[in-house]
């Protein structure tokens, strides 16, 4: 392919349904997971990556939905159990930005 993986037609159509499905999260809170989601791809992919490996990588990822909704708490509940996400499904994609996990241990008014 030369040049990034980032360029290929099946990633710019799957990172514009995480945009869209990211519209949920705090702007910083959907950047830095986009961020994240691109430099995954750029790893797993890589620069020469065919349609077929870029294919594979993004069927990985899983839906960007339900990858976005994975970074929202309680925005799972309802979903069908089998089109949830596996436990180990991106989990350094979705590690909560510190300040989320200050305030999940202290929260104001204790």
């Amino acid at each position: 392919m030369g040049g990034t993986a980032v360029a290929h037609p099946l990633v710019a159509g799957y990172l514009r349904q995480f945009d869209a499905a990211a519209s949920v999260l705090p702007v910083h809170r959907a950047r830095e997971l986009r961020e994240q989601v691109v430099a995954h791809i750029e790893e797993a992919a890589g620069p020469d990556a065919s349609d077929e490996e870029i294919a594979a990588v993004l069927r990985g990822l899983g839906s960007a939905r339900v990858l976005v909704a994975e970074a929202v708490p309680g925005r799972l509940e309802g979903l069908d159990p089998d089109r949830r996400p596996t436990a180990g499904r991106c989990r350094r994609l979705l590690v909560p930005h510190q300040d989320q996990q200050h305030e999940q241990r202290s929260p104001a008014g204790r």
